[in-house]
């Protein structure tokens, strides 16, 4: 169906786990409001950039087939410096990217930028 990602709602953290098995992402108020509080304190302006979307910029999750690029170093890529690549998804991990990151088919890049290099970036990535 094309969906890459399911979020719920946990009100009941005894059924995490059941969530957990089924790779759905998972939302617990009682577990992550400490977090997201904390989040907000330590890291505002983190906190500013994932939570406002001013015109002209995007926020999206850009797949990689691995057709062309398998192996290659993220630096190596030619981003556009209205680009930064926050996280990538491979399996279960989330990878904290950098320079020497090698890209692999199936990953999945969270990118923020300005939505015209989001777009063009996506479009060189995705099959």
């Amino acid at each position: 169906m094309g969906v890459r990602h399911i979020v719920a709602l946990v009100n009941h953290p005894a059924r995490l786990e059941e969530f957990k098995e089924l790779e759905i992402q998972t939302y617990a108020p009682d577990l992550q409001r400490a977090t997201l509080l904390t989040l907000m304190a330590s890291n505002p302006d983190l906190f500013r950039i994932l939570t406002t979307h001013p015109e002209g910029r995007a926020i999206e999750e850009v797949f990689f087939a691995g057709r062309r690029g398998a192996g290659r170093l993220l630096r190596n890529l030619r981003i556009s410096s209205d680009l930064l690549i926050i996280s990538i998804h491979r399996g279960r991990e989330v990878l904290v990217p950098h320079g020497n990151t090698r890209l692999e088919p199936g990953d999945v890049l969270t990118v923020l930028g300005d939505a015209e290099a989001v777009k063009d970036f996506k479009a060189r990535l995705e099959p």
